[in-house]
């Protein structure tokens, strides 16, 4: 259950990565940007909902 949820915030962050670059129109430095930023985003979100599911 973990992989999955790992592979579905990776799918996340990678298109949230690609939809900045093409967004901003910016170079592959910022595509990665954005890939660091969604990811962020993703454990954020997910965070909370893995703690209390294990606890």
């Amino acid at each position: 259950m973990k992989t999955k949820i790992t592979f579905i915030l990776g799918i996340l962050s990678i298109s949230t990565g690609v939809f900045l670059h093409y967004y901003l129109q910016n170079d592959a430095f910022d595509f990665f940007k954005g890939i660091a930023f969604g990811s962020g985003i993703g454990l954020l979100l997910t965070g909370p909902f893995l703690k209390r599911k294990h606890a």
